[in-house]
């Protein structure tokens, strides 16, 4: 038990995997089938990777909501995967 507790302290997503879960758990009261993964690196890549990884039919993910001057000097992750992605991809604004 004290081995588990540790490993659990050591996971620093350890909070995001939970929230993640719960998500899942309100989308299958729907009858919504969602994968949550947490990986770390370049939002976008990961994203794109993991969906071909895993063929992925359709990505659903948030958008903060800035402005285009925003946009078009820091780049979206939502438009980085929506160009890089070989499935849809849903954008669902704030």
């Amino acid at each position: 038990a004290a081995r588990n507790a540790a490993a659990q302290q050591d996971d620093p997503f350890r909070e995001t995997r939970l929230q993640l879960e719960r998500i899942a758990m309100g989308a299958a009261l729907h009858r919504v089938s969602a994968v949550c993964a947490v990986r770390a690196g370049r939002p976008a890549e990961e994203i794109v990777h993991y969906a071909f990884e895993h063929g992925v039919g359709m990505i659903a993910m948030g958008s903060r909501g800035r402005t285009r001057l925003a946009m078009a000097i820091l780049g979206s992750v939502a438009e980085q995967v929506i160009r890089n992605a070989a499935c849809p991809v849903l954008v669902v604004p704030p």
